[in-house]
């Protein structure tokens, strides 16, 4: 308990400190693939919130609209499937960081996100439409800031140059709009042979009862 409180505490020291901080994650087990779920629960938690009780002005489609299975299931498929992805293309081009390592910066770079997220509900709330530039621009803060981290942590992690990690997010980003659209194709399949075999067995069923 107290190594895991510990590197939780990390997490924020790693927040502003990032190349040390992902270095000693995956070089001097500063961190672990438990705190790493935790901190991901955390985002998922602070956005689901944020999608339940985050002020209308800012949040029209939140409140009692806000579906918390399908942002869950999103947040989920979106990190996995990114991990999957990176995982695969830096296998090919000589990255050190394995499936784990990915998992891990993934996860501790959402820590600013999840902050924000959680610092912005109260606010949201007592914000009126003039503050919506302040609200805007704390939000793009905390994207901004998470997106730095995951794509240092690609740099430190895998041990690419800039040039090099930038040419592989954007082909990991491209990777995971294949991997989507192919899920979709298939997920339709699946769901046009169930369509018929439901229509199959309904059509027998009337036959052999006549």
């Amino acid at each position: 308990m107290k190594r895991l409180l510990g590197e939780i505490k990390y997490s924020f020291y790693l927040t502003v400190h990032p190349f040390k901080g992902f270095w000693e994650i995956k070089h001097e087990n500063q961190g672990s693939l438990k705190t790493a779920f935790i901190l991901l629960a955390f985002f998922i938690l602070t956005s689901v919130a944020n999608g339940y009780y985050g002020g209308y002005i800012f949040n029209s489609g939140g409140g009692v609209n806000f579906n918390a299975y399908k942002q869950v299931a999103m947040i989920l498929l979106i990190w996995f499937i990114w991990g999957v992805a990176n995982w695969c293309l830096t296998s090919l081009f000589d990255g050190e960081g394995t499936f784990s390592d990915i998992c891990k910066f993934t996860s501790y770079a959402l820590l600013p996100m999840s902050l924000v997220q959680m610092l912005m509900i109260p606010l949201s709330l007592a914000l009126s439409m003039k503050e919506a530039a302040f609200y805007t621009m704390v939000m793009n803060i905390g994207l901004v800031w998470t997106g730095a981290l995951i794509f240092i942590g690609l740099v430190v992690t895998h041990q690419y140059t800039v040039l090099k990690s930038i040419l592989i997010t954007a082909i990991t980003i491209f990777a995971m709009g294949i991997i989507i659209y192919i899920m979709l194709l298939y997920l339709n399949l699946l769901q046009q042979i169930a369509g018929f075999a439901i229509t199959f067995i309904k059509e027998m069923s009337l036959r052999v009862s006549s």
